[in-house]
């Protein structure tokens, strides 16, 4: 069985149906074969998660035959040993391959030996690189993930360069080009008296990484549509935003839901599409960097191209990246206790060196805007080391107010900044339904949090349930909440589960054969969801910036009690009450609400919210 997935208007689908073309006519009989005995599968644009040096990946191909793949190669090679092979057959058994397609014309491509070096707007970009550092985050991705040791193979794909030689695929090629430049790049062995071409030497591992969320398709659901046509289809002020992107710094303030990030995505889909624009995005939340890598993903947007890009990171990857460009010793993303001596120093390096000429040529930190998500919780050293690198006229900064998770909240501007920004406020809530804001104002009003709500206009409607156990109690409930999420055209991927305890839903969800993106994984938590028949699962820790259609707050007192008595940096009753309304404003059209102890101080208050609105609020 062959298989090519991604999507189908890219150049990089057209090139992968190219080499798909090849194979068949190769192998005709594998089109029919069980994936048991032979599978192929090619990911066009494919996407890793966060973290990796690259996270854009043209071509991915993954191959396992139970019986081996025979072909000759087109010119001599190399096995393990050193030794030559010519005009012996070889026998894939498996591969793994990264291609990186390139579509220059032969006079704007430069080779230097083994080099292959192309031209952006008369800059030099190295092709050859670019799929050497394809090739090792994905080889550092299986090794994360399977702790396995995988041979990937890499070549660049050269679409308007006619077939010559091994060195790249070109124009014209075959599927015997194909496998030469593969076997180029792969480890062959020669054992019971036949060379063999392998990724790995157990079959089953091959087979199990086929089965790697990395290597489903992505498919919208009505919600992600949804959201697609209101980036796409963005207002004026949108369009003011993004012609002003990288020439004025620009503030967007706006409470949770208020709908700053999608603004923001707007106005960088407009940047990105019409200007070409390259545009950095920084979060706090790995989560959210995961679902906005999703959403732009879906909208078929580059992260790592030369020309135009939208790459999204969290801070901290980016500034530790930036500790190892400027070679600062002790930087270990894992051990994150020296993280601002690291900020200091590294601000004491900028100040000595010209960072504008470090960073020109760079494309890991050479961007024309910078976006920063949730920029109310930036640290002081970290706004100064941004305006340090990139200026003041580059970023653009979403202002949650009062949404605090680091401390005090952050002054990103001076008196005389500020004369010279782009200042843009919403108050109006977006994300939640009618009745959803009246619930969230009225805890406003019994908490005393500083919330002013504007109850949203245009959609009425909007559910509270509210459970006096926790929601694994009650599985008639959930078997009608995902019978209405279905009614309503959504899928189980627009639900978002919140608790304190990451074992109660795993094994509720495993009790009913029901897939979950376990959200309190940190490994799973950078890869977005890829399956939409999944629940997301989350720690209420990691859930500001997103949002579900429906959103479940398991057991919401015990979360209470956990800020005002066990988290490492204790919040006063008051700065408890008022952080939990970032878990409060996550849903669109349905909140479910369950306590752990009903006679708790917190939960009691949240009863009496519910008595005041019977008329859209339900027990149980």
């Amino acid at each position: 069985m062959i298989e090519l997935i991604g999507p189908e208007n890219c150049n990089e689908y057209t090139a992968a149906l190219d080499i798909k073309e090849q194979l068949e006519l190769q192998w005709p009989e594998i089109k029919n074969s069980p994936k048991s005995e032979d599978h192929i599968k090619i990911i066009a644009s494919a996407k890793l998660p966060g973290g990796y040096q690259i996270t854009d990946i043209d071509i991915i191909i993954l191959a396992n035959f139970s019986r081996g793949r025979r072909f000759i190669p087109k010119e001599t090679l190399k096995d393990s040993a050193g030794n030559n092979i010519e005009g012996s057959p070889i026998t894939v058994d498996n591969f793994v391959v990264t291609i990186e397609l390139k579509e220059h014309s032969p006079q704007n491509i430069i080779f230097n030996g083994n080099n292959i070096v192309v031209k952006y707007d008369g800059k030099k970009h190295s092709a050859t690189d670019q799929n050497s550092k394809q090739k090792h985050s994905l080889r550092t991705f299986f090794d994360e993930k399977y702790k396995e040791n995988i041979w990937v193979s890499s070549f660049v794909y050269l679409s308007n360069v006619p077939q010559k030689n091994s060195d790249f695929l070109g124009l014209k090629f075959c599927a015997d080009d194909f496998l030469t430049c593969l076997a180029v790049s792969s480890r062959i062995n020669f054992y019971d008296r036949k060379y063999h071409l392998k990724a790995n030497q157990q079959k089953e591992v091959i087979k199990k990484i086929f089965t790697a969320a990395l290597f489903e398709e992505s498919i919208p659901t009505d919600l992600d549509r949804n959201n697609m046509d209101r980036i796409i289809s963005s207002k004026d002020e949108t369009h003011s935003i993004a012609s002003f992107m990288g020439k004025k710094a620009i503030s967007l303030r706006g409470r949770g839901g208020s709908g700053k990030t999608i603004m923001y995505m707007q106005a960088i889909w407009k940047a990105y599409q019409n200007d070409g624009k390259r545009v950095l995005v920084l979060t706090y939340n790995v989560a959210l960097a995961a679902d906005i890598r999703r959403m732009f993903h879906l909208l078929n947007i580059s992260s790592d191209d030369q020309v135009r890009c939208v790459n999204v990171k969290t801070i901290h990857s980016h500034f530790y990246k930036l500790f190892n460009k400027f070679k600062i010793e002790d930087s270990d993303i894992n051990q994150r206790d020296n993280y601002e001596s690291l900020c200091q120093e590294l601000i004491e390096i900028i100040n000595k060196v010209d960072i504008v000429r470090e960073i020109k040529e760079d494309y890991d930190y050479h961007y024309d805007a910078v976006v920063i998500d949730e920029a109310q919780d930036t640290k002081s050293y970290e706004i100064e080391i941004l305006k340090k690198i990139y200026g003041l006229k580059k970023l653009c900064i979403a202002d949650g107010i009062d949404q605090l998770m680091r401390g005090a909240k952050a002054n990103w501007f001076t008196l005389e900044e500020k004369k010279s920004i782009l200042p843009i406020s919403l108050s109006e809530t977006l994300r939640m339904k009618r009745n959803l804001s009246v619930f969230i104002k009225s805890y406003t009003q019994e908490s005393n949090a500083p919330l002013d709500i504007h109850l949203n206009k245009t959609a009425g409607g909007g559910k509270v349930f509210f459970l006096e156990n926790s929601y694994i109690n009650y599985p008639s409930f959930h078997n009608d909440l995902m019978m209405s999420l279905k009614e309503n055209n959504n899928k189980k991927i627009d639900t978002l589960f919140c608790s304190t305890n990451k074992y109660a839903f795993k094994n509720f969800f495993e009790s009913i054969d029901q897939g979950v993106y376990n959200g309190f994984d940190p490994l799973v938590r950078r890869e977005f969801p890829r399956n939409n028949d999944y629940i997301r699962t989350m720690h209420y820790e990691s859930i500001r910036g997103l949002e579900g259609w429906i959103v479940v707050l398991d057991e919401i007192d015990q979360y209470y009690e956990y800020l005002i008595k066990y988290k490492n940096t204790r919040l006063s009753e008051n700065d408890a009450k008022q952080r939990m309304l970032i878990a409060l404003t996550r849903p669109i059209d349905t909140l479910v609400i369950s306590v752990k102890d009903k006679n708790s101080k917190f939960s009691k208050m949240l009863i009496e919210i519910c008595e005041k609105h019977k008329d859209f609020v339900e027990f149980y």
